[in-house]
């Protein structure tokens, strides 16, 4: 049997199944592993099918001699859950199309959903972890399986509503087994009443003062700097510190480890016969960074005055009062065993974001640290380890714990670490000063060395604190500093005069979302663009989201209007821009009044004037706009939220429209309607510049073949789902040689009957849209609205392919299409005959215009 053998299912993966449990066997014997003891083990077949959960979940015993994969196969409904992700009733819930199709759920998100970006279970959100975790990306495969092979066991967030770390913290590790925190909630969790919460800040953090902290006595700090490469920025490093000694009351101790430059060895002994305040001590031999750094430490344990050491390293620069602040935070607690600075490269300890960032091109490391001695003052959060690029080491530190372990660190790298873990199980703290930085180039003495000695320090490491990896990544995941960081960051944009523009619009996406990225990328690099909306799961947090290099995305409570007022000022916003309030409630007009900052709003759609959005009927159609009693009639068949009659509903919104600075719509029509609703007619801006041509497609030259029709985007009932339906069952009476080809989702069930009228892909990202008309194979695109549209994204991309098109006689469609060849428009209640009859009647590309 060939090694390339093809599989009854989708589901049984035989070469992920030999990677996955490390088989040297051909296809056939990997199947037969799996039948014959693979299931019986409970291993997986396949990445998205958990043989021991399903199992377990189960509603009958298999047998002896069935595998779970066979039964679930065979009858899906027996088996409760195929894998602790992937939550059948909730797809089948939100996936109208498959639950009327009685497809096997799993096997549909396997086979298609997973690539349309369809969640598995409520809590995945495919867009938010591939924008939240830019590896993802490049990884080849949907984010859904990507959280479910790596991200759910990394730890990481599956979507904003679900906190995973919170989740661990919240039931213990040893209550989640195996599991990973979301696998555990979906299978344990809730069905046991438990209640994930996602982290967020709370806007005071961001904005109140801090509070003047109690630096206790000045006392004499030692300050060590190990040197060995490097003369540039040695020279920066021994400047910078000389230049403030005074202010901080410190000793200057500078170790030359028998540096192989003969230069940093001339200069560093001009500095110490030039200024008594310097010390210079040269190693005979080369000790290595933690050598050094122990023979230093011992020599100032001598004096009787020794209270604090501080190790510096050759390639940093400091500023200010950066040492009094740092022993400030010793003095606070006889419990601190070591305090670090922030820095721009200082991996858990650095700023804005973890890891290495660049310097801003336009602020100084002196400014940021101004900056963060007022706005930080005396904050600071506790650490797993300090780094030692610029750490602080209490003398009660050294006393209890003793020095660093030169046998087993070498050279350096590690050794920090180690004493920052012996010092917590000693029951000290290490704590980040976070308002204190100081700038970090990074490996500059041991560089060329650099990756070998980390390799070799992370092993001893993991063997002596196993727990370490683990407690790291719980810091990175609480993040207990962000608070902390993003209070600086928003000091800099003040102080620094940042363009800061604000943009709130509602979490749902779609055009809306798209336009609002637009004009955050058309902004000039200087500016900063903050989007805000609703957080999906709790009405008192909102979500912030900035993807400048200082940028950031974080959930914060907002309890009061006055909470977010705080929060625009702390920002230094300049410029408001409204484009959507859905989700906000009052709390961003009373806000806006209390902050006295103007706004812009952008109309998207009807949402202020008509609490349906759309415009549109309890069928979907068009409402026909008929007056006040119609309105509030249809309020009352369906309410919507939260209107209790148009009149009021109007009244809760003119603001929007009366009060803004500058009041754009992005068509005739729609700026028309709202005019007549409100008062005042909003400037027509155009979303984006009229398309051309830049998709030409080439006829398809198999015969006999039908015209096909393409429709994008999702076929709800206000897009015209009646009529298409209606227009495909026509062609199936009557023989025609038509198709319709969705290119997006149906929104519920489709008669089996019109398998040959009537197929579509399912939902698509936006950025394939026009791969996905290219290979459509299409003749003619069809816009069948029943609501009158604002613009139209999707229509944009139809003109972009210069096939011909047919649309109904409502809102932006009568004017975006006026002036363009091959184009029709039709009344929104054509009969379907009619409708098929047009499009049969419609030109081939390039051959003319109809009217």
């Amino acid at each position: 049997m060939a090694d390339t053998l093809s599989v009854a299912s989708p589901l049984l993966d035989l070469n992920w199944y030999r990677a996955r449990y490390g088989l040297r066997a051909t296809a056939a014997e990997a199947l037969l592993h799996y039948l014959w003891i693979g299931d019986r083990l409970g291993l997986k077949p396949h990445p998205w099918f958990d043989a021991g959960v399903a199992r377990q979940s189960a509603i009958r015993s298999t047998g002896p001699f069935r595998t779970i994969l066979a039964r679930y196969l065979a009858d899906w409904r027996a088996v409760a859950m195929p894998h602790p992700l992937f939550d059948q009733a909730y797809y089948l819930h939100v996936n109208e199309d498959v639950h009327a199709g009685g497809y096997n759920p799993l096997l549909h998100f396997v086979l298609y959903g997973q690539d349309e970006g369809r969640k598995p279970n409520a809590y995945f959100d495919p867009q938010w972890y591939r924008q939240t975790n830019p590896d993802v990306a490049n990884a080849g495969i949907p984010p859904a399986l990507h959280f479910a092979m790596y991200g759910a066991i990394e730890g990481r967030n599956p979507g904003p509503d679900f906190d995973a770390l919170g989740y661990r913290l919240q039931v213990g590790k040893a209550a989640l087994g195996f599991l990973d925190p979301l696998s555990h909630y979906l299978t344990v969790g809730r069905n046991a009443g438990i209640h994930p919460a996602t982290r967020a800040l709370r806007a005071t953090q961001l904005t109140t003062t801090a509070e003047p902290a109690t630096d206790g006595e000045t006392r004499v700090v030692d300050v060590i700097v190990p040197v060995y490469r490097g003369l540039e920025e040695t020279r920066a490093c021994i400047e910078s510190a000389l230049a403030v000694a005074e202010l901080n009351r410190y000793r200057l101790h500078i170790y030359n480890d028998e540096s192989p430059e003969p230069a940093i060895t001339e200069y560093l002994r001009r500095v110490a016969a030039a200024d008594r305040k310097v010390s210079l001590v040269e190693n005979e031999t080369n000790l290595g960074f933690v050598g050094t750094v122990n023979r230093a430490m011992r020599a100032v344990m001598q004096r009787v005055d020794f209270d604090s050491v501080i190790l510096l390293n050759s390639d940093t620069e400091v500023t200010g009062d950066w040492a009094r602040r740092l022993n400030a935070h010793a003095l606070r607690d006889e419990a601190v065993a070591s305090v670090t600075a922030m820095s721009n490269n200082a991996t858990i300890c650095s700023y804005p974001h973890f890891g290495d960032n660049p310097l801003p091109a336009d602020e100084t490391p002196a400014a940021i640290d101004a900056l963060a001695a007022v706005v930080n003052r005396g904050l600071s959060v506790e650490l797993p380890t300090g780094v030692g690029f610029c750490m602080l080491i209490t003398r009660r530190g050294l006393e209890l714990i003793g020095l660093f372990d030169e046998e087993a660190f070498g050279k350096g790298y590690g050794e920090e670490v180690d004493f920052c873990q012996r010092a917590i199980r000693a029951g000290m703290k290490n704590l980040l000063a976070m308002d204190v930085y100081v700038k970090h180039a990074g490996e500059v003495s041991f560089a060329s060395s650099s990756k070998p000695g980390k390799l070799i320090a992370e092993k001893i490491i993991k063997t002596r604190y196993p727990d370490y990896a683990t407690d790291v990544a719980t810091f990175v995941r609480s993040d207990p500093g962000l608070y902390a960081r993003l209070r600086l960051t928003f000091a800099r944009w003040r102080d620094h005069g940042r363009d800061v523009r604000v943009l709130f619009t509602h979490a749902l996406g779609g055009g809306t979302e798209r336009r609002v990225q637009e004009a955050v990328a058309g902004l000039p690099a200087t500016a900063r663009a903050v989007v805000i909306r609703p957080a999906k799961a709790n009405l008192q947090r909102l979500v912030l989201e900035c993807h400048a290099e200082d940028g950031f995305h974080s959930e914060v409570e907002v309890a009061h209007a006055a909470d977010l007022a705080a929060l625009l000022l702390a920002m230094g916003t300049r410029h408001v821009e409204i484009h959507h309030t859905l989700g906000f409630s009052d709390i961003l007009r009373q806000a806006l009044a209390l902050a006295d900052l103007a706004f812009d709003f952008v109309v998207h759609d009807y949402y202020s004037a008509c609490p349906q959005v759309t415009l549109t009927d309890a069928n979907g159609q068009y409402c026909g706009e008929r007056g006040l009693r119609q309105c509030d009639q249809c309020i009352a068949l369906r309410p919507s939220q939260g209107a209790r009659d148009i009149r009021n509903w109007r009244i809760a919104n003119e603001w929007l429209v009366l009060g803004a600075q500058e009041l754009t719509a992005p068509s005739l029509d729609c700026a028309q309607r709202i005019g007549r609703y409100f008062g005042r007619t909003p400037d027509v801006r155009l979303h984006e510049e009229v398309p051309v041509l830049s998709m030409p497609l080439t006829v398809s030259q198999r015969k006999g073949r039908k015209r096909r029709v393409l429709i994008l985007g999702a076929l709800a009932p206000h897009k015209g789902r009646l009529l298409v339906l209606a227009a495909a069952e026509e062609v199936v009476r009557r023989s025609l040689p038509l198709e319709f080809h969705l290119i997006g989702d149906p929104q519920g069930e489709v008669p089996k009957r019109l398998s040959t009228s009537f197929t579509w892909t399912g939902r698509y990202e936006e950025a394939h849209l026009e791969d996905k008309i290219r290979n459509a194979d299409g003749d003619i695109f069809l816009f069948a609205s029943q609501a009158p549209e604002t613009y139209s994204y999707t229509l944009s991309a139809a003109i972009r392919s210069g096939l011909p098109i047919v649309a109904t006689r409502l809102g932006a469609f009568i004017e975006r299409l006026a002036d363009l060849p091959d184009t029709k428009l039709v009344a929104p209640d054509i009969a379907p005959a009619e409708l098929a009859d047009v499009l049969l009647a419609m030109p081939m590309r390039g051959t003319g215009g109809v009217e």
